[in-house]
């Protein structure tokens, strides 16, 4: 009995109107489904940033948690960190915590050596920019 070849039939629908292929090929709907990743990612993003633009607070939060992961901050540098980003000097972090000015620049040393940050300046451009 001679086998036969199918290639199997696949109904695209897509977000698209002009990508709608009816019945196409894998490889087209692979190619398709792409394509809608690539568009949703894009528009996750967007959904972000405008996110972050209606409440900063929110976007900070996301910040901190992903800054403790990569960095591995105690809690007490969590708390130092998210002051910092909100632009408060040690003087009034130390006021906020309830400890010595001493103690926040403690803090912070560990802080910029964990992020592998040689200021202050350095510091917030990588919170704001790469986590």
């Amino acid at each position: 009995m001679p086998q036969v070849e199918r290639q199997r039939q696949f109904k695209v629908v897509s977000s698209e109107p002009e990508a709608n292929l009816g019945a196409g090929s894998f490889e087209e709907a692979i190619r398709l489904l792409e394509r809608e990743l690539a568009a949703a990612r894009r528009e996750s993003r967007e959904l972000r940033l405008e996110l972050a633009r209606r409440d900063p607070a929110v976007e900070r939060a996301r910040r901190l948690e992903r800054a403790t992961a990569a960095w591995g901050l105690t809690g007490r540098q969590v708390e130092v960190l998210a002051l910092v980003a909100q632009g408060l000097c040690n003087t009034e972090i130390a006021a906020r915590l309830v400890c010595a000015d001493n103690t926040v620049e403690a803090h912070l040393s560990a802080i910029f050596r964990k992020s592998a940050s040689e200021s202050r300046a350095a510091l917030i451009a990588r919170f704001w920019s790469e986590l």
